[in-house]
């Protein structure tokens, strides 16, 4: 868990996603519809703001399962509205409007947090176990280079510069190519 702001200051840069999801056992939903809440900042201040916000929620929320994340990699929010502007044309075709913009707020962020749309291109090594001796040998001799790591519910999270994915296969890594920083839980 990232408690200190320290901590995570790096990624807080540029356009950003935090949000609430639920990941409770009860919770049986895939992707956005885990999404309680999800906010989007442009730089460091309204970063800390959100996180502070969502916090608050978390805490009102008072749930398991419920865990605070934000996007690793900053997004390009110029790619994201010019997807968005096309989705906007089709729906002149679809005759789609009240669908697509009674749900704006959703739905850009889910385009902003499309792959494609992401500005930076760090990797997270999710792994689930927390003695992590023979996965840190597999990474000093692969020469990754780990920016940042931090202990998560099951595991850890490595923050890496990209590498070439096929060179580490080992069973407890998942290595997510645009993942979720793990801010609380």
């Amino acid at each position: 868990m990232l408690t200190n702001r320290e901590d995570f200051k790096q990624f807080m840069d540029g356009v950003n996603v935090q949000m609430l999801i639920d990941r409770s056992i009860g919770n049986s939903n895939k992707g956005s519809k885990r999404w309680v809440n999800k906010l989007i900042s442009c730089d460091a201040e309204s970063y800390i703001k959100n996180v502070e916000k969502l916090k608050e929620q978390m805490i009102f929320l008072n749930k398991d399962g419920v865990r605070l994340y934000a996007s690793c990699n900053s997004r390009d929010i110029n790619k994201a509205h010019n997807y968005c502007m096309h989705k906007q044309i089709d729906l002149i075709k679809n005759n789609d409007f009240v669908n697509f913009y009674s749900k704006i707020n959703d739905k850009f962020i889910s385009i902003l947090m499309k792959p494609e749309n992401r500005k930076t291109k760090l990797f997270i090594l999710d792994i689930d176990k927390k003695d992590t001796r023979e996965i840190d040998q597999c990474v000093i001799h692969l020469l990754i280079k780990v920016i940042f790591k931090y202990e998560t519910v099951k595991g850890w999270h490595y923050i890496c510069e990209p590498f070439n994915l096929n060179l580490l296969e080992v069973d407890e890594v998942e290595i997510k190519t645009d993942g979720l920083l793990l801010i609380d839980f």
